[in-house]
């Protein structure tokens, strides 16, 4: 059975969580979303890098970050808080943040495509093809260079 890609969006800091770090968390992240949901599940993690002057909670600047993975549909709240709870827990305990600085949403796999499509609009029809190109680029160097896809959110 091949392995199905779940995206793990994660809007943090610039430069708030080390590369090490980073391989850490994805591969335990991985791990534990396998633990939950099945050995032919593998986390697609992309960074999205949030310049540190454009990061307010509060009206303060914050450290806070901000991840949404994709669940099966209709799965159970039981179930889905079980698994945010564990993975809020291993969150903070590799990074060091507290409960108030993590937003984590799982949301239903169709949720996430659909918001994934909407995002698309708001860039023109004749442009999308090109700005495509130039995502994938970005992430594609990213990897080269820093081993994580990364992209910043204001490409």
């Amino acid at each position: 059975m091949s392995q199905q890609r779940v995206l793990m969006a994660i809007l943090v800091l610039n430069g708030s969580i080390a590369t090490t770090l980073r391989k850490t968390l994805e591969k335990d992240c991985t791990r534990l979303y396998q633990n939950h949901f099945g050995k032919h599940y593998k986390l697609f993690p992309i960074w999205v890098e949030v310049p540190r002057s454009q990061a307010f909670l509060a009206a303060r600047p914050s450290n806070a970050t901000t991840i949404s993975i994709g669940v099966e549909n209709d799965l159970p709240n039981d179930i889905r808080h079980a698994f945010m709870s564990e993975f809020s827990e291993l969150w903070m305990k590799y990074t060091g943040c507290n409960k108030n600085e993590i937003m984590l949403t799982a949301m239903d796999f169709q949720a996430q495509q659909d918001l994934l499509k909407l995002t698309q609009t708001r860039i023109r029809s004749s442009r999308r093809p090109l700005a495509t190109l130039q995502m994938i680029g970005r992430l594609a160097k990213s990897k080269i260079f820093s081993r994580h896809f990364s992209t910043s959110i204001n490409f």
